[in-house]
């Protein structure tokens, strides 16, 4: 199964509040400084479209997801 980070720059986040509303599942707006966050960075592919839609989406563009290897671990696991 794949599965893909979220980067977000925060600096850039307005706070709109549009991530948290398209998945309130894995956003949230922090209580501090009022900005978006995600609530788990690592997601899979079943996570994958909606996540998406929410970069998509986003006024300032400032998030993205990225790909990232977890092949391997499971490799490692088979020796």
């Amino acid at each position: 199964m794949k599965h893909y980070k979220i980067r977000q720059d925060r600096d850039l986040c307005v706070g709109c509040g549009r991530c948290q509303m398209l998945c309130p599942d894995n956003w949230e707006i922090d209580d501090d400084d009022y900005k978006a966050k995600p609530k788990k960075e690592i997601i899979d592919e079943n996570e994958y479209q909606i996540n998406q839609q929410v970069a998509d989406e986003c006024p300032v563009q400032c998030i993205k997801l990225e790909e990232v290897d977890s092949d391997d671990d499971d490799d490692e696991d088979d020796d």
